[in-house]
């Protein structure tokens, strides 16, 4: 699969692959403190039953790996789309790597956050707090899982040959793509099982589905 390619060395390697250390470092300390938050963490992806005794589980550990798990979520995701910028030489006009990567890292853990707020609004808006509070709960779970997978796939992006990058692009879009449809599904369960009237789907399909899809598409054709 390597011969006859050149695999090109760019100075953010180093750094990128120290960040990956300290991501899987942090994982490994989180996972000896309370490894079974991580197999409830696993059911809970596809239990509703599960997560929901997961999300009610309000104490100090629980909170604070949720907060890491976040954490290396935003890092982990600024660290691809800045791999993502690289591969297909889509330009930041920012000329500093460095700071390209430390504003993406900080973009994505502030829209993170912003969504949440939508959330939040949303279900005071539709007097639907507590269902909206558990599909957050579950979106943030995803978060989390797609945080400790990406791991792998960015360290092999880092020192595999471009054709090999892209394909890994691929899996990673198609991972993407598999957590969308379960936040989706789950999405479905939540409605139906607290009664969520049609008016607050339609709102939170419109305000967090529909628009944002929309501007990326309109930014992505006028590039």
């Amino acid at each position: 699969m390597f011969q006859g390619e050149h695999i090109v060395y760019h100075q953010y390697q180093d750094w990128i692959l120290a960040i990956m250390v300290i991501s899987m470092v942090s994982l490994v300390y989180l996972f000896y403190l309370k490894s079974i938050y991580f197999s409830r963490m696993a059911s809970a992806l596809v239990n509703i039953n599960i997560a929901e005794k997961l999300n009610n589980e309000n104490n100090n550990l629980t909170n604070s790996i949720s907060s890491v798990l976040n954490l290396i979520f935003s890092i982990n995701a600024g660290v691809f789309l800045f791999l993502l910028t690289k591969h297909y030489h889509i330009e930041l006009h920012i000329k500093h790597e460095a700071l390209q990567l430390v504003l993406l890292i900080v973009g994505v853990y502030v829209i993170s956050y912003f969504r949440l707020f939508a959330y939040y609004i949303i279900g005071q808006i539709t007097n639907q707090m507590t269902p909206q509070t558990e599909y957050s709960n579950y979106w943030m779970l995803l978060n989390r899982t797609l945080g400790i997978v990406s791991i792998p796939i960015i360290l092999c992006i880092l020192y595999l040959p471009i054709n090999d990058k892209t394909i890994l692009f691929y899996i990673f879009f198609v991972i993407l793509a598999i957590l969308y449809i379960a936040k989706l599904i789950r999405g479905a369960q939540i409605s139906k099982k607290f009664k969520v009237s049609l008016f607050s789907i339609i709102v939170y399909l419109c305000a967090l589905e529909i628009m944002p899809i929309a501007i990326l598409i309109k930014y992505l054709m006028s590039n």
